[in-house]
């Protein structure tokens, strides 16, 4: 198979991490892949990135803040809330696409050798695309609430990264389950909805129980979304008691998401 100017052979056959690197131009060309996918023949193009968060935004700022009298201390609810969905609509798009690439890709993981890795991990690089593009709006609406970017935005970097491990680590053991198992189609909306309201999207950590607390700090998307608030809409450095559990739990699931992964591959071509 020849693709994007890179061979790949029965002598590059998967080997983690490392094969993965080396076959870095296939991972890029399935990312590209995958944009020209989502966009083609869309009238709005990218604008669509932006359809999803707005929309949420939108919605819950009604339903939370105006019906049900959420607060959002000093913050405006809009801007809070969508501080928080950028990320989670990141999540949420690249695992839903993610999970089922194995299955959908099946002629391909039976007559090749390849990092099987690629394919999930391709659809979690193409969103990136639609991550910068909501960072960029939500730049734009925390100067237009009078918030305007200061150095703590600094910290968006890592927690960035931290969001990626997570929706990597999610997307590879999912991907390869589902393989086995057709029932996660079936079960991951409820599954994304379960993780949505157990983390402080719409509603602020503060409004936790203090008894809970503790646990919601082991989810990394807790530690992302407070971190990313905190950054951008207060100006502040992430709180260490949040975001050092999260991210310590981000980098475990991702070991041994890859491993599991690693494990389930040696029958793909036989179940896919």
């Amino acid at each position: 198979m020849q693709d994007a100017g890179y061979v790949i052979t029965e002598h590059t056959r998967p080997g983690g991490p490392a094969s993965l690197w080396r076959h870095r131009g296939l991972l890029a060309s399935l990312a590209l892949k995958e944009i020209q996918v989502r966009y083609r023949q869309a009238i709005l193009g990218i604008a669509w990135a932006l359809l999803q968060p707005v929309a949420l935004m939108l919605v819950t700022t009604l339903v939370f803040h105006r019906m049900l009298a959420v607060s959002s201390g000093d913050v405006p609810y809009p801007l809070f809330v969508f501080a928080a969905l950028v990320p989670w609509t990141y999540f949420h798009t690249s695992v839903t696409g993610a999970v089922p690439s194995l299955v959908t890709n099946a002629d391909l993981v039976r007559r090749i050798w390849f990092p099987r890795e690629a394919l999930p991990l391709g659809h979690v690089a193409a969103v990136l695309l639609d991550l910068a593009v909501g960072l960029l709006l939500l730049g734009v609406l925390a100067v237009a609430y009078g918030v305007p970017p200061s150095p703590a935005w600094l910290w968006l970097p890592p927690l960035l990264v931290v969001l990626v491990v997570t929706t990597a680590a999610v997307a590879l053991l999912f991907s390869a389950v589902n393989v086995y198992f057709r029932d996660v189609k079936h079960a991951l909306p409820l599954l994304l909805q379960v993780v949505f309201f157990a983390t402080p999207i719409v509603y602020p950590l503060s409004a936790v129980p203090d008894a809970w607390r503790p646990a919601f700090a082991f989810n990394p998307l807790t530690a992302v979304v407070e971190g990313v608030r905190r950054a951008t809409l207060e100006g502040r450095a992430p709180e260490v008691a949040v975001t050092a559990p999260g991210s310590a739990v981000a980098l475990l699931l991702l070991a041994v998401s890859w491993l599991v992964f690693r494990r389930a591959e040696r029958r793909f071509a036989d179940v896919v």
